[in-house]
Order: C-alpha cells, then structure tokens, then sequence
C-alpha cells in the first residue's frame, strides 16, 4: 500500500512539474532530498550504533541487573503473574532499559522475547496488554534518534523537546495501565453479571 502512495506521489510531482515548467527545480530538489537523508541516516545511524554498544556493556557489566532489581518490585505489581518468573521480569527489565534510553531498535528483541516467554508460561492478556501499553509510551529519558535527527537538521537546542516527550509519555503510560486495568474490572463485571 505505501508503495502505490509514493508512487503516486513521484507521478503527481512529475506531472505538476512539466505542467507548471519547473522540471528543473524537481530535480534540484531530488538531489538536494538525497544528499540530506543520507546524511540523516549516517547522524542517526551512529548515534543508534553508540547507544546500542553502551547498552550491551551495560548488559555485561551487569548494569541491566541493577535497575532490573530496582524495577522488580514496579513489575511485580504491575504484572502479578511473573512475580516469580524471572525470565520475563528481565526481558521486560530491558526492553523498559533500552526504550529509556532511547534505542527502540534494541527494546524490540527483548520486547518480543518477554511476549513469546509470557505465551509460553500463559500469562493473561491483562499482564500481556499493561507489557504493551507500557512499550508503546516508551519513556524516553534520553531520545537519541530525535535528539540526533533534530541536530543534523540545524536545531540550536536539540534537547528543548525532552521535558513534553517525558510528560506527555508518562501522562499516556498513566492512562494507558488505567484503561488496561478498567477493562478487566469490566470484564469481571460482565462476567458476574452472566454467571
């Protein structure tokens, strides 16, 4: 489906170019997208690679290990079912480390790791859904891909972002865990009712 839309969206900038003859500033312009995305990719690419590397020194050092014991008792009550599962509480533990930090490339492995462990020990979907709820708010509490993406495109203050993405991500992590825990009291409810 993108495919078609980019499509259309070259033949549109093509057609409009030769009707309002200006073929030559399209392609000005094509070159000029070129030579900044490759330079985006390259800004943005080193900082995941930096950021990727630190966080597998973490992991060795045992660093990971050490928040995981501060988080542990956060997780425990937020997903009573893996209490005593300490396979899942340490994918978790660094897939909430990696998205902190800003490296969703990273979280994602550990992301899908901690589902598949939860299938795999049938973990209700209640505990499933706050897992999700939670990655997708993705606290960030240092962004490297904005905070790099903003500074190759010419920001003066790059991290002037940071205090709304942290308020506004932990106000949806907040409403999030509340839906999820709305919907199984409803769910009980409903249950109740029917029984």
């Amino acid at each position: 489906m993108i495919g078609k839309v980019w499509s259309a969206m070259i033949i549109i900038s093509f057609v409009c170019s030769l009707f309002t003859n200006k073929i030559n500033d399209l392609g000005n312009a094509i070159i000029e997208g070129t030579n900044q995305s490759l330079n985006i990719v390259l800004i943005t690419a080193g900082a995941i690679i930096f950021w990727s590397g630190i966080m597998k020194i973490a992991q060795n050092s045992g660093f990971t290990k050490a928040i995981s014991r501060l988080l542990f008792p956060v997780l425990k009550f937020l997903f009573p079912e893996c209490a005593n599962k300490e396979k899942i509480l340490d994918s978790i533990c660094i897939n909430i480390v990696s998205n902190m930090l800003g490296l969703s490339n990273a979280a994602t492995p550990s992301g899908i790791k901690a589902i598949r462990e939860m299938k795999k020990e049938e973990i209700s979907l209640e505990n499933i859904s706050t897992f999700l709820m939670m990655n997708m708010s993705c606290i960030q509490l240092a962004p490297t891909f904005l905070v790099a993406l903003r500074k190759s495109l010419g920001s003066n203050s790059p991290y002037i972002i940071l205090p709304k993405m942290w308020i506004s991500s932990l106000v949806f992590l907040i409403t999030g865990i509340f839906l999820v825990k709305i919907s199984k009291i409803k769910v009980h409810q409903t249950i109740g009712k029917r029984c």
